[in-house]
């Protein structure tokens, strides 16, 4: 049997992070796609990080599925945990943006990077 060269490696889901990165017109709409996703996956350990250091703002609800004020990461992160809590998921909402300063902190080798900004 052969593997398609761009067929998703769910055992490295275990092995790093996934990390999603921007959260607002894009972010906001494929973070739920993507927590559900993972979170089918029940045998398998999973950490998703929700990154982006901005606030939420009601101009932007026409482009945004953000369900709450505050912070975009931690609010994703809490309405999320809540709909797809399982053993061996983690989500955490990481309330910074990510810049040349901080990469090597937030994105390590093995991890999976969605940027959406």
């Amino acid at each position: 049997m052969s593997v398609h060269p761009h067929a998703l490696d769910v055992a490295r889901l275990s092995r790093g992070k996934l990390r999603l990165i921007g959260l607002g017109g894009i972010g906001s709409f494929l973070a739920p796609v993507v927590v559900r996703f993972v979170a089918s996956l029940e045998s398998v350990p999973a950490t998703i990080h929700l990154v982006d250091g901005d606030e939420f703002e009601a101009h932007n609800a026409v482009r945004m599925q953000v369900p709450d004020y505050g912070n975009k990461a931690a609010v994703l992160a809490d309405e999320l945990l809540g709909e797809h809590r399982r053993p061996g998921l983690t989500l955490r909402g990481i309330e910074q943006f990510i810049d040349a300063d901080n990469a090597a902190r937030w994105i390590e080798e093995g991890d999976i990077v969605l940027l959406a900004v």
